[in-house]
């Protein structure tokens, strides 16, 4: 993405992927010229400075390019990416301390992995019920103390009812942040 809030595609960034394009309230279009901005490299760019400053925003949707998420390019390149990008997450000391979450997910509708990482998530956890993004979108809503649940996400339930803990702790309610990164396809 060149630029904050880009709503046409450019390069390997597809606006198709970015759900902030397609808010339309009136505050919405402001919240994106401010909110919704370039990722920059791993090298250097706003999440890079915010991971190096331990200052993640309470909430980061990070939308790889067409490259990085494996649309256009091999698994093993989304991959290189993930392992680049992961390690500097979770070497925060917001992550160490159980306040930082991060989620991976495709958007493609069929059997995908879905991802949770926190200190707080018991390793070996497996989710035995169905989860989809209105499950994630609950949990999200939940996580970040929001009262009012989002269309198909007031009838989900939220990631960890069905697993092997009964719920995101109590700690983690009080987030610094929550990153959801969407690799869109796996094949």
């Amino acid at each position: 993405m060149k630029g904050s809030c880009n709503l046409g595609n450019s390069g390997r960034y597809a606006v198709k992927h970015n759900p902030a394009a397609y808010y339309v309230g009136d505050s919405d279009r402001a919240a994106c010229r401010t909110d919704d901005i370039p990722l920059g490299s791993l090298q250097r760019g706003v999440l890079r400075r915010d991971i190096d400053a331990d200052t993640l925003p309470t909430f980061a949707f990070v939308t790889p390019n067409l490259c990085n998420d494996t649309h256009d390019c091999s698994v093993a390149a989304g991959d290189r990416w993930l392992k680049q990008l992961v390690p500097l997450l979770l070497g925060t000391d917001s992550y160490a301390a159980g306040k930082t979450a991060i989620f991976v997910v495709w958007d493609e509708d069929s059997p995908m992995p879905f991802i949770a990482l926190a200190p707080t998530v018991p390793a070996g956890t497996v989710e035995s019920a169905k989860v989809d993004h209105y499950a994630l979108l609950r949990t999200t809503e939940e996580m970040l103390g929001i009262p009012t649940r989002l269309g198909a996400a007031a009838g989900a339930r939220a990631c960890g009812r069905h697993s092997t803990f009964d719920s995101w702790p109590a700690h983690l309610l009080g987030l610094n942040g929550l990153i959801a990164l969407l690799p869109d396809d796996a094949s």
